[in-house]
């Protein structure tokens, strides 16, 4: 399936971003790059909704990271949200449940 990334700016302390399809080494070059530019251009919390992402593979948990480590930097966090089992699993498997702020299916963290 396709990817597509919507980046809403939300308040002023957080982004909201939303991604669909699936996040796999063609498509982590563009989150990396978008999320980034986003993230210069005013640095906040991020809020990553992964109810429509069908697929995530190391190359996505890597342009994920990257983000994590930029925010850290300033103090901010990143949030997985309603992920499904499958991908919520990758997160513990590797032990990044630890690293991330891992939300509910409401979005609350």
């Amino acid at each position: 399936m396709a990817f597509s990334i919507h980046i809403d700016k939300g308040p002023q302390d957080e982004h909201r971003v939303a991604l669909k399809g699936d996040l796999d080494i063609n498509a982590s070059p563009r989150l990396k790059s978008e999320l980034s530019l986003a993230y210069e251009d005013r640095p906040a919390d991020v809020f990553v909704d992964l109810e429509a992402l069908d697929y995530l593979d190391s190359t996505g948990l890597g342009a994920l990271i990257s983000i994590l480590k930029r925010a850290r930097m300033d103090d901010h966090k990143v949030a997985i949200l309603n992920a499904k089992p499958s991908i919520e699993k990758l997160f513990y498997i590797t032990e990044l449940d630890q690293e991330f702020v891992m939300g509910g299916q409401d979005g609350d963290c």
